[in-house]
């Protein structure tokens, strides 16, 4: 089972320290058959969801890594503008180079979800707008 944490998980990762100590101190036992909370961080997504700024995309690939960050826009609930804006900073982060930010945009949902993959293949003679998706990533 795979689960996707909106807003960038919240709390979570930046609670990761204090879930770190409590492995050091083997508060919880079987951190030998489940691995450690960093472990588990790795596994799991987390979106960008009101949540792409610089600061907190570089929390998200200190701890979990971009390989399993997902591009969120939190719309309909957040304006159109805004949810358009979010997409554009993304793209352009500072925080991101273009492999990356190519990855959160598209790359690493078409990885969770294959389904999707081959829809979005050009070699699959698809519409045009599955192109654009995989032209865009």
């Amino acid at each position: 089972m795979k689960y996707i944490f909106s807003h960038a998980g919240g709390t979570i990762p930046y609670l990761a320290t204090r879930f770190l100590i409590v492995d050091e101190m083997n508060v919880i036992p079987g951190a030998e058959e489940r691995g450690t909370a960093a472990d588990t961080l790795r596994r799991l997504y987390w979106d960008t969801a009101l949540s792409w700024r610089p600061p907190i995309l570089r929390m998200l690939r200190s701890e979990v890594g971009m390989g399993q960050v997902l591009f969120g826009s939190d719309y309909p609930y957040l304006r159109r503008d805004l949810a358009v804006r979010c997409r554009l900073e993304v793209e352009t982060s500072a925080e991101l180079d273009h492999k990356e930010s190519r990855a959160v945009l598209a790359r690493n949902a078409l990885k969770l979800f294959p389904r999707l993959a081959a829809l979005a293949d050009p070699q699959n003679n698809n519409d045009a707008s599955s192109r654009e998706l995989i032209s865009t990533s």
